[in-house]
């Protein structure tokens, strides 16, 4: 095909694909999209909801400038946009070329993300020594959108140079408190520490450190910028910052400097799920309550996370976490089932260790164990007299494997002297009294459940006597019900076998 044939068929916007039409077309829709939103089709090199949209603008100047040097020019390239497309963009006021202050906003920008790369935040000083015409910027950005806000208007700054800076975190306000704006100061601050790690074998810096007061503060600082980072609030420690400070084995908690590091109480959590057959932790975990404390820290930070707010749950460690099923988030059932099995294993190590399950309500060895077998006892009552309990015949037989003493004399007396003696300035006498008052309890219980056996007993012999008078009396009518049928038939043999009809006068009375 001859080249005027090629620019017959484009001058009347023959499309030469017909899938980059399609394509074409909705990047225009998604162009014209942001035009309504920011009343221009400058759109900046980074645009995070839309990626592709900055490249394809560009890639649309650039046919835009071949096109005009074969048609205007008369030169002998060839261009992918055509005449409709032109008249399509031009409908929305597309710049074709970009004015050289914006050429220069652009590439600041480029050089903004550069800096955030090796520095980890956007905090370019003013006078930045490598680059001052970068610092410079960054500050005519911030005053632009300073009277933006104040004024409402529009012009000071650009919607679409908002939304660029935006999309990659840039921060407005400079003035963050307890913070040096200068990247080197940290730095410096950072190779002092690092060589007091090496002296002295930890990060333990006291606040007051005579040797070197600045750094003391300055760990302190860390420390304090650290904990708003967890609790998701404004700070300016970053998480290369974070990896830094962790790489020379800082302690971000002066007052628990043996916490253990991720990996370590991930190694935990497994040894518990190959235990368990599942990583529901309880909080209050009586064999490890370290290991209970970690597991609700970590479903703090991933809630932390899904709200866009800083967080130390990375994705790496979401995949170590879910790996074990971890649950994100956990039902009162759930927390409740898994407190009731780690509190039966603590029982069950008891048992093995003392040899019985003779624990009561008051219990100084393991005050929650004493609690929770107290609580046992109250739901079997329940669950023998058929109302609604929570222990299920599963958790009955459970417990009765153990030999659980469901109630005994013995034990009462046992939990009452336990309580007795936590009580301050009690007297032996009281103590005495009360025990007699149950013993005797006891006894009078006793004594009850014997009298019922003798009456018992009492009552079958009476049962057994009535029944043989029963029969006696059965015996007696039968014989008295023959001596009358005898009598009649010897009467019947004296008068002949007649009956004699005369009628005897009776006496008046």
């Amino acid at each position: 095909m001859t080249d005027d044939r090629l620019a017959a068929l484009e001058s009347i916007g023959f499309t030469w694909s017909i899938s980059n039409q399609k394509d074409w077309h909705q990047m225009f829709a998604e162009l014209k999209k942001y035009y309504s939103e920011h009343n221009n089709t400058l759109v900046p090199a980074v645009f995070p909801s839309n990626p592709k949209l900055p490249m394809w603008v560009t890639k649309q100047r650039e046919h835009y400038e071949q096109y005009a040097q074969r048609n205007i020019e008369g030169g002998g390239k060839t261009s992918q946009i055509v005449s409709t497309r032109i008249a399509l963009l031009e409908s929305i006021n597309f710049a074709w070329t970009l004015s050289s202050a914006e050429v220069t906003w652009q590439d600041m920008f480029e050089e903004l993300q550069q800096y955030r790369k090796e520095k980890g935040d956007y905090l370019v000083p003013y006078n930045y020594p490598p680059n001052p015409k970068l610092g410079r910027w960054v500050d005519n950005q911030r005053q632009a959108y300073k009277r933006h806000i104040a004024q409402n208007n529009p012009c000071a700054m650009p919607k679409n140079r908002i939304t660029a800076l935006e999309s990659i975190g840039f921060v407005w306000s400079n003035k963050i408190k307890g913070v040096h704006p200068m990247e080197s100061t940290w730095q410096a601050m950072f190779a002092e520490l690092s060589t007091y790690k090496k002296e002295n074998g930890d990060c333990l810096v006291p606040y007051n450190y005579q040797l070197n007061p600045k750094m003391g503060r300055w760990v302190g600082k860390q420390r304090e910028n650290y904990k708003k980072r967890m609790d998701g609030k404004g700070c300016p420690i970053t998480l290369d910052r974070v990896k830094a400070l962790e790489s020379i084995d800082f302690v971000w908690s002066a007052a628990k400097p043996n916490r253990k590091p991720f990996e370590d109480m991930v190694t935990e959590l497994k040894e518990y799920h190959k235990q368990h057959g599942n990583s529901l932790v309880p909080r209050n975990y009586p064999m490890n309550p370290a290991l209970g404390r970690w597991v609700k820290e970590q479903r703090k930070y991933y809630k932390l996370r899904l709200r866009g707010k800083q967080s130390p749950m990375s994705d790496i460690r979401m995949k170590s976490l879910e790996a074990l099923d971890f649950k994100w988030s956990v039902t009162e059932r759930q927390a409740w089932k898994a407190s009731w099995d780690d509190m039966c294993e603590a029982l069950r190590l008891h048992s093995e260790k003392y040899g019985n399950c003779h624990i009561p309500k008051v219990f100084p060895g393991n005050p929650r164990l004493g609690r929770w077998c107290d609580k046992q006892r109250h739901h079997y009552k329940k669950h023998i007299e058929g109302k609604p309990s929570p222990l299920t015949a599963t958790r009955v037989t459970a417990l009765q494997e153990l030999n659980f003493v469901w109630f005994d004399v013995d034990l009462k007396l046992k939990e009452h002297r336990i309580a007795q003696m936590l009580i301050p300035r009690v007297t032996y006498s009281n103590l005495q009294r009360e025990n007699t008052a149950l013993k005797r309890k006891a006894a009078f219980n006793d004594s009850a459940a014997e009298n019922l056996k003798q009456t018992m007993a009492d009552v079958k012999k009476l049962t057994a006597e009535v029944e043989v008078l029963k029969k006696n009396l059965s015996d007696f009518e039968a014989l008295l019900g023959d001596k009358k049928v005898n009598d009649h038939s010897s009467e019947n043999d004296s008068t002949g076998g007649k009956i004699s009809t005369e009628v005897k006068p009776t006496k008046d009375v």
